[in-house]
């Protein structure tokens, strides 16, 4: 058998952010992150699970607030 063998580097930049209220009006960090001009438009999936949308039952509305005036790709939904 025949192998041939490469090593390769992959980069990635990974930053995190400490923050609170991040969907909130008055939060600018995650819209600025999004919008930032050295980076390609990004598609944003939000996972809300049961115990989280218990404990803060105003997020989901929050969330969709958060992104109420960014247009929409085809495949949009808000699924609860």
């Amino acid at each position: 058998m025949r192998l041939i063998e490469r090593t390769i580097t992959v980069a990635y930049r990974h930053r995190v952010f400490f923050t609170e209220d991040v969907f909130g009006a008055h939060n600018p960090i995650l819209r600025d992150v999004l919008a930032e001009a050295d980076a390609p438009a990004r598609p944003v999936l939000v996972t809300l699970d049961a115990g989280l949308a218990a404990a803060q039952p105003d997020l989901a509305l929050n969330i969709e607030a958060h992104f109420g005036p960014f247009p929409r790709s085809p495949g949009w939904r808000a699924r609860r």
